[in-house]
């Protein structure tokens, strides 16, 4: 009877108190399968309140969410890493982390896992151990690294907020929708979605063998892609296997109903 992120919460302060070895912990700021997003917030006072440091993997995160990394270090986010090339529409390989300045300790002891001539003094002193270290990290494409701006200006120009409503508010709107015209259920409230919704796999055989029918034909017959992942009995009533579904600015509601749609029609087939 307790909020989802409660509950996270407290599961967490539990591991942590029972376990004094622990010195990080690690989680995602919205997870891949099952797509939710996660109380980083409450998660992070328990982690500042035990004083472990924490590392939050922002890899949908660019783009679905407004990331305040002053804020996320305020309130004892450690570590913030995430990708630009899922939603920020940036190039693959292009990247952003975030270390706290609360400690030097934090900084000093990370080391890329390349390393070059200009270890430790960088090509260019930029009077940050950190900083240089990372700077240059060898012979590369450093490209879509460059390409992170151009990214940042394509969605200041169309709108942060805007692109966020229309997204989120689609995804909400074909959760639903879908799972009323295949009689399934979604798995977590609308609250904790982004741009990614969770519908059970209709006529769901609990071997994974409806999903992955579902997922092959409607690729090779209606150039369609979704995720199936599989939930395992232990998390009780919503065992089973689910589709992943993803909205985004060049898609509408019509999309989601030729999907729903297909899926019908495939399942004739079963």
């Amino acid at each position: 009877n307790q909020p989802l992120p409660t509950v996270l919460a407290n599961i967490l302060d539990t591991s942590i108190t029972q376990n004094k070895r622990v010195k990080l912990v690690v989680v995602s700021h919205i997870t891949s399968v099952p797509a939710m997003v996660m109380p980083v917030e409450e998660m992070a006072a328990i982690c500042k309140q035990r004083n472990v440091a924490l590392l939050v993997d922002g890899a949908h995160a660019l783009g679905q969410l407004n990331v305040d990394l002053t804020e996320l270090q305020s309130i004892g986010v450690t570590y913030w890493v995430g990708n630009a090339h899922k939603w920020l529409y940036a190039p693959k390989g292009s990247a952003v982390m975030f270390v706290s300045s609360g400690n030097s300790t934090t900084q000093n002891i990370l080391v890329p896992t390349v390393i070059s001539s200009a270890f430790d003094k960088g090509v260019v002193d930029e009077g940050s151990l950190l900083l240089n270290r990372f700077q240059y990290t060898g012979t590369r494409d450093y490209t879509s690294f460059c390409a992170i701006s151009d990214a940042l200006q394509f969605v200041q120009g169309v709108g942060l907020d805007r692109i966020s409503t229309y997204n989120h508010e689609l995804i909400v709107w074909a959760q639903s929708y879908l799972s009323k015209l295949w009689g399934t259920d979604v798995l977590v409230p609308d609250t904790l979605v982004g741009f990614m919704g969770n519908v059970r796999v209709p006529k769901d055989s609990g071997d994974g063998k409806i999903a992955n029918f579902l997922q092959q034909n409607l690729l090779e017959k209606y150039g369609m892609y979704t995720v199936v992942f599989e939930l395992l009995p232990e998390v009780g009533t919503a065992a089973g296997w689910w589709f992943r579904l993803s909205a985004q600015i060049y898609l509408e509601q019509n999309d989601f109903r030729q999907l729903g749609d297909a899926v019908l029609q495939l399942l004739q087939q079963v």
